[in-house]
């Protein structure tokens, strides 16, 4: 109440991030008495006095509580249910209920606290608290994140493996519309080494687009290889093939070329030349590339690496010849072998 009658345009400079702090724990005070009245609502068997002892289990009244905070406060199904579970978990350790209470930890280290003590032992538990709940301040709420990492995998050596198991069970994708319009998809709770690959590959392509001259952003192109990926455009495709898809996608603006000066008969005319002897190509290789053939894709298609589809050469022979030479850096092809 205090706080309430206390205006900020008039506290002076040196007080400000005072008032900033006492206001923190203000907002931490408020939080844990919601998380109080929610795990109420979690806990609490709304028909227990049904004919035949009948009695809800656990994970109805929990349900159940989850659909009555949605309806009270105008949340979605998703939202309500994040919620309960944080009110639930940190309402389930009065210490760090306390903690929050008191303004010495904040809702975020509160939740850090609840999740990275969820399966462990309530002995273990209480030596965690002991060892880093005094100081939780005192760290970033990711720092302290690490530590409660550090201590519970030192308390109980199979608390990583069983978390990364139980949540790799969980893995799915979602997808959904922010408010602006745009969309989401993400995959969660995925195989850390599969999702490695995967990250790894959508890099190297789009950085090998960038090189080859794709007029975008990284993350843009990152953001087009995983659509198209997703949903079938790049099906079957070489990643030569996928490339020039996004060189097509995203073609490099022509340089501004400034009309040359009037020169005389003279300086126009063509340079000499000396005559080059012509060369019998080996028995297996192609025959040399013609004039019209050299630096472009078409001629680049008689070039590439057996390990490659000829069709895919074909099929990009109709890009800017410009793009030829990058591409055929990327993937080792000599556009014109001597």
């Amino acid at each position: 109440m205090r706080l309430a009658v206390i205006d900020a345009h008039g506290v002076p400079d040196e007080q400000l991030l005072g008032l900033l702090s006492a206001e923190w724990r203000q907002l931490a005070y408020q939080q844990a008495r919601v998380w109080q009245t929610m795990d109420e609502i979690a806990r609490r068997d709304p028909m227990p006095n049904l004919p035949g002892d009948a009695r809800w289990s656990t994970a109805q009244v929990f349900d159940n509580g989850v659909d009555e905070i949605r309806a009270e406060l105008l949340l979605t199904r998703r939202s309500a249910g994040s919620e309960l579970t944080n009110a639930y978990l940190v309402a389930g350790m009065p210490r760090v209920l306390q903690a929050l209470a008191a303004g010495v930890i904040d809702r975020v280290r509160a939740i850090k606290f609840a999740d990275g003590c969820a399966d462990l032992t309530a002995e273990q538990t209480q030596v965690l608290l002991d060892e880093l709940l005094p100081d939780a301040a005192a760290v970033t709420a990711t720092e302290l994140a690490e530590k409660i990492k550090q201590v519970a995998i030192a308390l109980d050596p199979g608390w990583a493996q069983r978390r990364y198991t139980l949540a790799v069970r969980e893995q799915k994708v979602v997808g959904y519309l922010n408010q602006d319009g745009s969309a989401t998809v993400s995959g969660q709770n995925l195989p850390a080494d599969e999702a490695a690959m995967a990250c790894a590959r959508v890099d190297a392509l789009a950085d090998a687009a960038k090189r080859a001259g794709a007029k975008a952003k990284i993350d843009h192109l990152r953001a087009q290889l995983f659509l198209g990926l997703l949903d079938g455009r790049f099906h079957g495709m070489t990643e030569p093939a996928i490339i020039a898809e996004l060189l097509r996608q995203f073609p490099k603006q022509p340089k501004q070329v400034d009309e040359p000066a009037p020169e005389s008969a003279a300086r126009s005319a063509p340079p000499a030349t000396r005559p080059v002897a012509p060369t019998e190509p080996a028995s297996d290789t192609p025959a040399p590339l013609s004039t019209a053939e050299s630096g472009t894709l078409a001629g680049i298609a008689r070039w590439l690496p057996l390990s490659l589809d000829p069709e895919t050469a074909l099929d990009l022979a109709d890009l800017p010849t410009e793009y030829a030479a990058a591409i055929a850096i990327e993937y080792d092809i000599d556009p014109a072998p001597s």
